[in-house]
């Protein structure tokens, strides 16, 4: 059912103006979308782990009202991206999304864009800002990963998404979202097989400690950067949202946000739609 829903999206994308577009990496190919709105600004979209670009399309629908050029990168191995035949790790990651990203904005006529992050995708973009702060112009992270993790959180979060029956993606969409719709039980056999990809095993097998942001190396973040964290968040650990309120620079926005869980986009698209464009009015 994941991927009929993942091909419904696709179509509505395209039915949208998007261009579905694969680009070469030093990762290995990956995919992306590009659509023209008809108002001002541009705007890119990072998802996370285990999903796909077209997880945005509710946030896409209202922000081509307002924007001139949207783009959306599939993840390395995930949604229309082939998987690297080196496996996903976090340089392939970091690789295919910065090369990836150039390239895309490059395709779509950009120069400077609003950068959106969720999840591992929020991680990913801080790490393109960091190396490419030219090109964003601010950033919105939503439940960012990439903080560091003691020990047993880092274990805790493998074992999260080690999902082998559908008893455990029940489980994970009650800890995915504030309040899983009724229709989540329809999902669940699909997320046990997308979370269950050697790829994804790989990657979350291949963490280690250096693999995660310092406060040294966040703190000189320059695009002016807001957080969007769900209180009822029970993917990550609250110590993400610590550190990312110590280590990003003076006036970062941190929003908590009520009954809203890991993924906005999900539960609130069109308050995602509405930071991303604040972001831009005041950067």
């Amino acid at each position: 059912m994941l991927r009929v829903v993942e091909r419904i999206s696709h179509g509505v994308l395209r039915a949208l103006g998007a261009t579905s577009v694969h680009l070469s990496t030093e990762a290995g190919i990956v995919h992306g979308y590009v659509l023209a709105g008809r108002g001002q600004g541009s705007f890119a979209l990072l998802h996370g782990m285990g999903t796909t670009a077209t997880s945005y399309t509710p946030v896409v629908r209202r922000l081509l009202k307002d924007a001139a050029r949207v783009v959306l990168l599939d993840l390395p191995g995930h949604g229309r991206s082939p998987e690297p035949t080196r496996g996903l790790d976090t340089r392939v990651l970091s690789v295919g999304v910065r090369e990836g990203l150039d390239a895309l904005l490059d395709r779509a006529g950009v120069d400077r864009a609003v950068l959106l992050g969720t999840s591992l995708g929020g991680a990913a973009a801080v790490g393109y800002s960091l190396e490419r702060p030219e090109r964003v112009r601010a950033l919105v992270l939503a439940s960012p990963a990439g903080a560091p993790l003691a020990e047993d959180d880092l274990a805790e979060l493998k074992a999260r998404f080690n999902l082998r029956s559908r008893a455990d993606a029940r489980r994970f969409f009650s800890e995915l979202l504030h309040s899983p719709p009724f229709y989540a039980r329809m999902l669940e056999s699909g997320l046990v097989t997308q979370l269950s990809r050697p790829l994804i095993r790989g990657f979350l097998d291949s963490l280690e400690s250096a693999d995660f942001f310092t406060e040294e190396r966040v703190g000189t973040l320059k695009p002016p950067a807001t957080v969007l964290w769900g209180k009822s968040d029970r993917i990550l650990p609250r110590s993400g949202l610590a550190f990312y309120r110590r280590a990003l620079p003076a006036g970062t926005i941190i929003e908590e946000l009520e009954g809203i869980g890991h993924s906005p986009h999900l539960e609130r698209p069109a308050l995602v739609a509405d930071r991303m464009l604040s972001a831009h009015r005041t950067s």
